[in-house]
Protein backbone atom coordinates (compact mmCIF):
# COMPACT_ATOMS: atom_id res chain seq x y z
CA UNK A 1 0.00 0.00 0.00
CA UNK A 2 1.57 3.35 -1.23
CA UNK A 3 1.75 6.85 1.14
CA UNK A 4 -0.54 9.21 -0.49
CA UNK A 5 0.73 12.39 -1.59
CA UNK A 6 -0.78 16.01 -1.58
CA UNK A 7 -3.27 16.60 -4.72
CA UNK A 8 -1.97 18.90 -6.84
CA UNK A 9 -1.94 22.62 -6.11
CA UNK A 10 -3.32 23.95 -9.49
CA UNK A 11 -6.07 21.48 -9.71
CA UNK A 12 -7.52 19.45 -6.70
CA UNK A 13 -8.04 15.95 -7.80
CA UNK A 14 -10.06 12.90 -5.73
CA UNK A 15 -6.61 10.94 -6.40
CA UNK A 16 -3.49 10.41 -4.62
CA UNK A 17 -0.99 10.64 -8.00
CA UNK A 18 1.82 7.95 -6.52
CA UNK A 19 2.83 5.04 -7.26
CA UNK A 20 1.92 1.79 -4.83
CA UNK A 21 4.32 -0.71 -3.55
CA UNK A 22 3.56 -4.29 -3.08
CA UNK A 23 2.97 -6.04 0.12
CA UNK A 24 5.39 -8.83 -0.51
CA UNK A 25 8.73 -7.48 -2.28
CA UNK A 26 7.71 -3.74 -2.06
CA UNK A 27 8.55 -3.45 -5.52
CA UNK A 28 6.26 -0.75 -7.85
CA UNK A 29 3.18 -2.61 -9.28
CA UNK A 30 2.87 -1.31 -13.24
CA UNK A 31 1.14 0.73 -14.51
CA UNK A 32 -0.11 1.14 -10.63
CA UNK A 33 -0.09 5.09 -10.41
CA UNK A 34 -3.66 5.97 -11.21
CA UNK A 35 -6.61 5.62 -8.41
CA UNK A 36 -9.55 3.65 -8.29
CA UNK A 37 -12.68 6.12 -9.54
CA UNK A 38 -9.86 8.84 -11.14
CA UNK A 39 -10.19 6.39 -14.09
CA UNK A 40 -13.61 6.97 -14.42
CA UNK A 41 -12.80 9.98 -16.39
CA UNK A 42 -9.74 11.38 -16.66
CA UNK A 43 -11.52 14.12 -19.06
CA UNK A 44 -13.89 16.06 -16.38
CA UNK A 45 -13.42 19.31 -16.13
CA UNK A 46 -14.76 21.51 -13.10
CA UNK A 47 -15.74 24.81 -14.78
CA UNK A 48 -13.51 24.90 -17.34
CA UNK A 49 -10.74 23.67 -15.30
CA UNK A 50 -9.13 20.33 -16.79
CA UNK A 51 -7.41 17.56 -15.36
CA UNK A 52 -10.10 17.30 -12.46
CA UNK A 53 -10.49 13.74 -11.74
CA UNK A 54 -12.92 11.54 -9.48
CA UNK A 55 -10.91 9.10 -7.53
CA UNK A 56 -11.11 6.70 -4.49
CA UNK A 57 -7.88 7.36 -2.19
CA UNK A 58 -5.22 4.50 -1.92
CA UNK A 59 -5.63 1.06 -3.88
CA UNK A 60 -3.79 -2.51 -3.56
CA UNK A 61 -3.16 -4.29 -6.82
CA UNK A 62 -1.93 -3.75 -10.02
CA UNK A 63 -3.57 -1.24 -12.81
CA UNK A 64 -4.16 -1.09 -16.41
CA UNK A 65 -1.75 2.34 -17.37
CA UNK A 66 -2.57 5.46 -17.27
CA UNK A 67 -3.74 6.45 -20.36
CA UNK A 68 -7.14 4.76 -20.59
CA UNK A 69 -10.31 6.28 -19.13
CA UNK A 70 -14.21 7.00 -19.54
CA UNK A 71 -14.80 8.55 -23.07
CA UNK A 72 -17.63 10.57 -22.04
CA UNK A 73 -17.36 14.04 -20.37
CA UNK A 74 -19.11 14.37 -16.88
CA UNK A 75 -19.49 18.12 -17.20
CA UNK A 76 -21.45 17.60 -20.66
CA UNK A 77 -23.45 14.98 -19.12
CA UNK A 78 -24.42 17.01 -15.75
CA UNK A 79 -25.18 19.77 -18.21
CA UNK A 80 -27.96 18.09 -20.72
CA UNK A 81 -30.69 17.84 -18.82
CA UNK A 82 -30.84 19.51 -15.44
CA UNK A 83 -32.43 22.21 -15.35
CA UNK A 84 -31.30 25.15 -12.64
CA UNK A 85 -29.16 22.72 -11.99
CA UNK A 86 -25.71 24.31 -13.74
CA UNK A 87 -22.55 22.06 -13.14
CA UNK A 88 -20.11 24.83 -11.84
CA UNK A 89 -17.20 25.19 -9.45
CA UNK A 90 -19.89 26.99 -6.83
CA UNK A 91 -22.64 23.53 -7.68
CA UNK A 92 -21.40 20.45 -5.41
CA UNK A 93 -20.95 17.67 -7.53
CA UNK A 94 -23.63 14.88 -6.06
CA UNK A 95 -22.32 11.42 -5.59
CA UNK A 96 -24.40 8.35 -4.64
CA UNK A 97 -22.56 5.39 -3.43
CA UNK A 98 -25.18 2.47 -2.68
CA UNK A 99 -23.99 -0.70 -0.70
CA UNK A 100 -26.07 -3.09 1.06
CA UNK A 101 -25.50 -4.69 4.96
CA UNK A 102 -24.10 -7.98 4.22
CA UNK A 103 -21.37 -8.56 5.99
CA UNK A 104 -18.89 -5.56 6.87
CA UNK A 105 -16.92 -5.15 3.63
CA UNK A 106 -19.00 -3.28 1.47
CA UNK A 107 -20.14 -0.55 3.85
CA UNK A 108 -16.04 0.05 4.79
CA UNK A 109 -15.85 0.11 0.98
CA UNK A 110 -18.24 3.08 0.16
CA UNK A 111 -16.81 4.56 4.00
CA UNK A 112 -13.36 4.55 2.10
CA UNK A 113 -14.69 6.05 -1.21
CA UNK A 114 -16.84 8.66 0.69
CA UNK A 115 -13.64 9.84 2.64
CA UNK A 116 -11.23 10.07 -0.09
CA UNK A 117 -14.00 11.76 -2.34
CA UNK A 118 -14.20 14.79 0.88
CA UNK A 119 -10.83 14.96 1.42
CA UNK A 120 -9.24 15.60 -1.72
CA UNK A 121 -12.39 17.49 -2.70
CA UNK A 122 -14.06 19.33 -0.13
CA UNK A 123 -16.96 21.48 -0.55
CA UNK A 124 -16.76 20.51 -4.77
CA UNK A 125 -18.40 17.69 -4.19
CA UNK A 126 -21.29 16.12 -1.88
CA UNK A 127 -21.17 12.81 -1.54
CA UNK A 128 -23.62 10.56 0.31
CA UNK A 129 -23.63 6.60 0.52
CA UNK A 130 -26.85 4.47 1.35
CA UNK A 131 -27.69 1.35 2.70
CA UNK A 132 -29.96 -0.14 0.18
CA UNK A 133 -31.52 -3.38 2.27
CA UNK A 134 -34.06 -0.80 3.77
CA UNK A 135 -35.30 -0.33 0.22
CA UNK A 136 -35.48 -4.14 -0.62
CA UNK A 137 -39.20 -6.17 -0.79
CA UNK A 138 -39.53 -8.92 1.88
CA UNK A 139 -37.83 -11.27 2.33
CA UNK A 140 -35.10 -9.86 0.75
CA UNK A 141 -35.06 -6.98 3.39
CA UNK A 142 -33.75 -9.32 5.81
CA UNK A 143 -31.06 -10.75 3.80
CA UNK A 144 -28.24 -9.76 6.52
CA UNK A 145 -29.69 -12.21 8.58
CA UNK A 146 -29.82 -14.74 6.06
CA UNK A 147 -25.97 -14.02 5.20
CA UNK A 148 -25.48 -13.92 9.08
CA UNK A 149 -26.96 -17.67 8.85
CA UNK A 150 -25.21 -18.77 5.87
CA UNK A 151 -22.21 -18.03 6.51
CA UNK A 152 -22.12 -20.20 9.57
CA UNK A 153 -23.54 -22.77 7.41
CA UNK A 154 -21.02 -22.94 4.79
CA UNK A 155 -22.74 -25.41 2.66
CA UNK A 156 -25.86 -23.55 2.30
CA UNK A 157 -23.42 -20.41 1.23
CA UNK A 158 -22.25 -22.58 -1.57
CA UNK A 159 -25.43 -23.93 -2.51
CA UNK A 160 -26.99 -20.34 -2.86
CA UNK A 161 -24.02 -18.83 -4.68
CA UNK A 162 -23.43 -21.62 -7.15
CA UNK A 163 -27.81 -21.34 -7.61
CA UNK A 164 -28.09 -17.69 -8.25
CA UNK A 165 -24.46 -17.82 -10.47
CA UNK A 166 -26.29 -20.10 -13.31
CA UNK A 167 -28.34 -17.93 -15.66
CA UNK A 168 -31.78 -19.53 -15.21
CA UNK A 169 -31.27 -18.66 -11.07
CA UNK A 170 -29.85 -15.03 -11.57
CA UNK A 171 -33.37 -14.53 -13.60
CA UNK A 172 -35.51 -15.80 -11.41
CA UNK A 173 -33.82 -14.38 -8.29
CA UNK A 174 -33.58 -10.97 -9.85
CA UNK A 175 -37.29 -10.88 -11.36
CA UNK A 176 -38.20 -11.69 -7.62
CA UNK A 177 -35.47 -9.59 -6.07
CA UNK A 178 -36.06 -6.11 -8.38
CA UNK A 179 -40.00 -6.16 -6.96
CA UNK A 180 -40.48 -2.96 -4.87
CA UNK A 181 -36.43 -2.40 -5.18
CA UNK A 182 -36.57 -0.50 -8.31
CA UNK A 183 -39.17 1.47 -7.69
CA UNK A 184 -37.81 2.64 -4.47
CA UNK A 185 -34.35 3.16 -6.28
CA UNK A 186 -36.05 5.50 -8.47
CA UNK A 187 -37.91 7.39 -5.74
CA UNK A 188 -33.89 7.83 -4.40
CA UNK A 189 -32.43 9.22 -7.51
CA UNK A 190 -35.31 11.40 -8.03
CA UNK A 191 -35.09 13.01 -4.17
CA UNK A 192 -30.90 12.78 -4.46
CA UNK A 193 -30.53 14.03 -8.20
CA UNK A 194 -27.14 12.12 -8.38
CA UNK A 195 -24.47 13.30 -10.80
CA UNK A 196 -22.84 9.93 -10.44
CA UNK A 197 -24.07 6.54 -8.67
CA UNK A 198 -21.57 3.93 -7.82
CA UNK A 199 -22.26 0.31 -6.44
CA UNK A 200 -20.26 -1.74 -4.04
CA UNK A 201 -22.45 -4.80 -4.20
CA UNK A 202 -22.60 -7.34 -6.08
CA UNK A 203 -26.76 -7.24 -6.45
CA UNK A 204 -27.69 -3.90 -6.98
CA UNK A 205 -26.37 -3.37 -10.93
CA UNK A 206 -29.21 -4.95 -12.77
CA UNK A 207 -31.86 -3.18 -10.38
CA UNK A 208 -29.44 -0.11 -10.41
CA UNK A 209 -29.55 0.15 -14.21
CA UNK A 210 -33.26 -0.77 -14.44
CA UNK A 211 -34.41 2.41 -12.09
CA UNK A 212 -31.77 4.79 -13.90
CA UNK A 213 -33.36 3.66 -17.56
CA UNK A 214 -36.60 3.56 -16.32
CA UNK A 215 -36.44 7.58 -14.93
CA UNK A 216 -34.50 8.66 -18.35
CA UNK A 217 -37.04 6.68 -20.68
CA UNK A 218 -40.29 6.60 -19.01
CA UNK A 219 -39.92 10.03 -17.34
CA UNK A 220 -38.32 11.80 -20.15
CA UNK A 221 -35.66 12.69 -18.63
CA UNK A 222 -32.74 13.80 -21.34
CA UNK A 223 -29.64 13.49 -18.51
CA UNK A 224 -27.49 10.33 -18.27
CA UNK A 225 -26.05 9.99 -15.03
CA UNK A 226 -23.49 7.94 -15.23
CA UNK A 227 -22.98 4.32 -13.06
CA UNK A 228 -19.81 2.55 -12.27
CA UNK A 229 -18.98 -0.92 -10.17
CA UNK A 230 -16.58 -0.99 -7.67
CA UNK A 231 -15.74 -4.89 -7.27
CA UNK A 232 -14.73 -5.75 -3.73
CA UNK A 233 -14.01 -9.35 -3.77
CA UNK A 234 -10.43 -10.66 -5.13
CA UNK A 235 -10.51 -13.68 -6.97
CA UNK A 236 -13.89 -15.92 -6.64
CA UNK A 237 -16.29 -13.28 -7.27
CA UNK A 238 -20.36 -13.51 -8.36
CA UNK A 239 -21.38 -12.94 -11.64
CA UNK A 240 -23.87 -10.36 -10.80
CA UNK A 241 -21.19 -7.88 -9.91
CA UNK A 242 -20.61 -7.72 -13.73
CA UNK A 243 -23.32 -6.13 -15.94
CA UNK A 244 -22.61 -4.64 -19.61
CA UNK A 245 -25.02 -1.61 -18.88
CA UNK A 246 -22.14 0.27 -16.45
CA UNK A 247 -19.87 3.00 -17.60
CA UNK A 248 -17.10 1.43 -15.85
CA UNK A 249 -16.07 -2.01 -14.05
CA UNK A 250 -13.38 -1.10 -11.76
CA UNK A 251 -11.79 -4.69 -10.35
CA UNK A 252 -8.95 -5.55 -8.50
CA UNK A 253 -6.98 -8.62 -9.52
CA UNK A 254 -6.59 -10.24 -12.98
CA UNK A 255 -9.11 -13.05 -12.34
CA UNK A 256 -11.92 -10.30 -11.54
CA UNK A 257 -10.89 -8.80 -15.03
CA UNK A 258 -11.10 -11.83 -17.00
CA UNK A 259 -14.32 -12.92 -15.27
CA UNK A 260 -15.75 -9.52 -16.30
CA UNK A 261 -14.27 -10.21 -19.50
CA UNK A 262 -16.24 -13.47 -20.10
CA UNK A 263 -19.81 -12.13 -18.69
CA UNK A 264 -19.48 -9.37 -21.63
CA UNK A 265 -17.91 -6.67 -20.70
CA UNK A 266 -15.63 -4.65 -23.62
CA UNK A 267 -12.10 -3.65 -22.87
CA UNK A 268 -12.86 0.09 -22.27
CA UNK A 269 -15.55 -0.88 -19.56
CA UNK A 270 -12.95 -2.19 -17.23
CA UNK A 271 -10.78 -0.92 -15.06
CA UNK A 272 -8.12 -3.21 -12.77
CA UNK A 273 -6.92 -1.55 -9.91
CA UNK A 274 -7.19 -2.41 -6.30
CA UNK A 275 -9.53 -1.96 -3.58
CA UNK A 276 -10.42 1.32 -1.98
CA UNK A 277 -9.39 1.71 1.42
CA UNK A 278 -9.64 4.87 3.42
CA UNK A 279 -7.22 7.42 3.40
CA UNK A 280 -6.98 7.05 6.90
CA UNK A 281 -4.46 3.98 6.05
CA UNK A 282 -1.92 5.71 4.76
CA UNK A 283 -0.83 8.29 6.96
CA UNK A 284 0.08 6.06 9.81
CA UNK A 285 3.43 6.37 8.72
CA UNK A 286 3.68 9.45 10.86
CA UNK A 287 3.62 7.58 13.68
CA UNK A 288 5.77 4.77 15.61
CA UNK A 289 4.64 1.51 17.04
CA UNK A 290 5.53 2.68 19.87
CA UNK A 291 3.27 5.70 19.67
CA UNK A 292 0.53 4.02 18.55
CA UNK A 293 0.78 1.35 21.28
CA UNK A 294 0.48 3.55 24.01
CA UNK A 295 -2.07 5.44 22.60
CA UNK A 296 -3.98 2.04 23.06
CA UNK A 297 -3.58 1.24 26.05
CA UNK A 298 -1.03 -2.02 24.95
CA UNK A 299 2.12 -2.32 26.28
CA UNK A 300 4.95 -1.04 24.07
CA UNK A 301 7.36 -3.67 24.19
CA UNK A 302 5.65 -6.82 23.64
CA UNK A 303 5.25 -9.15 20.34
CA UNK A 304 1.92 -7.73 19.51
CA UNK A 305 -0.26 -9.75 17.37
CA UNK A 306 -3.57 -8.68 16.10
CA UNK A 307 -6.25 -11.50 15.23
CA UNK A 308 -9.39 -10.01 12.92
CA UNK A 309 -12.35 -11.92 11.71
CA UNK A 310 -13.68 -9.18 9.08
CA UNK A 311 -16.94 -7.52 10.21
CA UNK A 312 -18.74 -10.94 11.57
CA UNK A 313 -15.97 -12.05 13.71
CA UNK A 314 -15.57 -15.25 11.51
CA UNK A 315 -13.16 -18.52 10.79
CA UNK A 316 -10.86 -19.76 13.60
CA UNK A 317 -10.11 -16.63 15.90
CA UNK A 318 -10.34 -18.53 19.33
CA UNK A 319 -8.75 -21.29 18.34
CA UNK A 320 -5.60 -19.13 16.92
CA UNK A 321 -5.75 -16.74 19.74
CA UNK A 322 -5.55 -19.93 22.09
CA UNK A 323 -2.62 -21.62 20.07
CA UNK A 324 -0.80 -17.66 20.78
CA UNK A 325 -1.84 -17.87 24.09
CA UNK A 326 0.17 -21.28 24.36
CA UNK A 327 3.02 -20.31 22.67
CA UNK A 328 3.91 -16.97 24.08
CA UNK A 329 4.91 -18.08 27.21
CA UNK A 330 7.92 -20.01 25.67
CA UNK A 331 8.95 -16.63 23.70
CA UNK A 332 9.54 -14.50 26.47
CA UNK A 333 5.49 -13.34 26.55
CA UNK A 334 3.42 -11.26 24.33
CA UNK A 335 -0.04 -9.53 24.18
CA UNK A 336 -2.65 -10.55 21.52
CA UNK A 337 -5.86 -8.28 20.27
CA UNK A 338 -8.73 -9.69 19.00
CA UNK A 339 -11.10 -7.94 16.98
CA UNK A 340 -14.49 -9.76 16.72
CA UNK A 341 -16.38 -7.42 15.03
CA UNK A 342 -20.37 -7.40 15.48
CA UNK A 343 -19.92 -11.21 16.80
CA UNK A 344 -21.28 -10.73 20.08
CA UNK A 345 -21.14 -14.36 21.04
CA UNK A 346 -17.69 -14.90 20.18
CA UNK A 347 -16.69 -11.46 22.58
CA UNK A 348 -18.40 -13.49 25.75
CA UNK A 349 -16.94 -16.42 25.12
CA UNK A 350 -13.94 -14.82 24.57
CA UNK A 351 -13.62 -12.61 28.04
CA UNK A 352 -15.00 -16.09 29.78
CA UNK A 353 -11.78 -17.70 29.33
CA UNK A 354 -8.55 -17.43 31.32
CA UNK A 355 -5.63 -16.50 29.30
CA UNK A 356 -1.69 -16.65 30.56
CA UNK A 357 -0.94 -13.73 28.05
CA UNK A 358 -2.13 -10.20 27.66
CA UNK A 359 -5.43 -10.60 25.86
CA UNK A 360 -7.37 -7.39 24.26
CA UNK A 361 -10.85 -8.43 22.98
CA UNK A 362 -12.66 -5.97 20.99
CA UNK A 363 -15.70 -5.88 19.59
CA UNK A 364 -16.50 -3.69 16.26
CA UNK A 365 -14.11 -0.85 16.02
CA UNK A 366 -13.96 2.13 13.60
CA UNK A 367 -10.05 2.63 13.79
CA UNK A 368 -8.77 -0.62 12.55
CA UNK A 369 -6.33 1.40 10.89
CA UNK A 370 -4.54 2.24 14.36
CA UNK A 371 -4.71 -1.45 15.54
CA UNK A 372 -3.49 -2.74 12.67
CA UNK A 373 -0.61 0.10 13.24
CA UNK A 374 0.20 -1.10 16.23
CA UNK A 375 0.34 -4.79 15.81
CA UNK A 376 3.83 -6.72 14.88
CA UNK A 377 1.58 -9.12 13.19
CA UNK A 378 -1.64 -9.48 11.86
Amino acid sequence: VGRGPTTSARVATLTRQTSMKSGSGGGRLNGAAPRLIARLTRQLRLNGLPGMTIGAGVGIGGGLGGSRGLKFDLQDLVESGKAGRKFSAETATKVLILYKTTGGGHKASAQALKQAFEENYGKKVDVEIVDVLPLCAPPFNKSDMYYDFMVKHPFLWRGAFAWSSTRWGERVGFAWYKVGLVDNLKKLFRNARPDLVVSVHPLLQVPTLAALKDIREKEHEPKKIPFATVVTDYTTCHATWFDKGVDKCFVPTVETKEFGERRGLSESQLVMHGLPIRPAFSKLHSLSKTRLRQRLGLKRNLNTVLIVGGGDGMGPVEETCAALDKRFPEMGGGQVVVICGRNKHLVNRLKRRKWESNVEILGFVSNMHEWMGGAGRI
